[in-house]
């Protein structure tokens, strides 16, 4: 029994965090798609947005209203793999999103990588 209400636990905090993740977006105040030429999906723009929030934070102290302005596509997507159902399950591609923080533009670089379990996002040290 104590197996079964563990992965029951489990279960119920994996569903939470996913419904967390869907709704990043509308909590940051975000309307997705975001604005701009991003090739990114939905989910992937939400779960990414945080994140890139969190990066414009720690260069912009003291300023807790950001907004994203501007995504486009600065490398496109190559070695893009296919599985048999037409999903994507690899290649890679960058984009720079612009955030307005506190009427400052902030430049936010962005590589996306396909990985079989969906996209993964990785923000480029170098926040301009």
């Amino acid at each position: 029994i104590e197996d079964f209400d563990m992965k029951k636990s489990f279960i119920i905090l994996c569903t939470l965090l996913i419904g967390l993740s869907c709704s990043a977006a509308s909590y940051l105040g975000m309307k997705l798609p975001l604005p701009g030429a991003s090739i990114a999906d939905k989910k992937t723009q939400g779960n990414t947005l945080c994140y890139v929030f969190s990066r414009v934070a720690q260069k912009n102290k003291g300023c807790r209203h950001f907004k994203v302005t501007n995504t486009e596509v600065t490398k496109e997507p190559t070695d893009v793999k296919l599985n048999q159902f037409g999903r994507k399950v690899g290649g890679t591609w960058t984009e720079e999103w612009t955030v307005d923080a506190c009427g400052t533009d902030v430049k936010v670089p962005i590589d996306f990588v396909y990985r079989r379990n969906g996209v993964m996002s990785t923000i480029n040290y170098s926040v301009k």
